[in-house]
């Protein structure tokens, strides 16, 4: 008779041990890790539509309200170490790399600016671009949007 009762103790507690490791695992989320950085790629060419020389250019990216703002919600300027490396007129950036982007609002229209400073140690600017570029959204936005209601 005592073997039974021990049994009949066992089982409700095995079985409470198993409920409480399997609620861990149920009420676990998964959670994708978010990239707070825009990815830009350009094509610099020079005023005669010739790609530029291979090099490490001084660059600045300003985030605009419209095509005529003049005060900018957001900037980051590459000099230096953060220069963006151009190979046969090609570049590749991930914006926010240096200024960070994380609680930047995307939830309005935005325009790119780009700002050029040549190769040298002391960048010499030779002006924003015309036009600035629209930023849209990419496919994942437009999911994720549906989750505010």
């Amino acid at each position: 008779m005592l073997k039974s009762k021990k049994t009949i103790f066992f089982i409700p507690a095995l079985l409470f041990v198993v409920l409480i490791i399997s609620a861990q695992f149920l009420l676990t989320q998964a959670h994708a890790a978010f990239n707070p950085q825009i990815n830009y790629q350009g094509r610099l060419t020079d005023s005669l539509n010739q790609t530029v020389l291979d090099g490490a250019y001084n660059m600045e990216f300003r985030l605009y309200a419209d095509q005529s703002t003049t005060t900018p919600f957001w900037t980051e300027t590459r000099t230096g170490g953060n220069a963006v490396t151009i190979t046969n007129g090609l570049f590749n950036v991930m914006l926010g790399e240096v200024n960070s982007l994380a609680n930047f609002d995307f939830n309005q229209s935005l325009y790119l600016s780009i700002n050029i400073g040549g190769t040298s140690t002391t960048p010499v600017w030779d002006g924003e671009m015309s036009p600035r570029k629209k930023i849209g959204a990419v496919p994942v936005a437009f999911e994720a949007d549906k989750l505010d209601g």
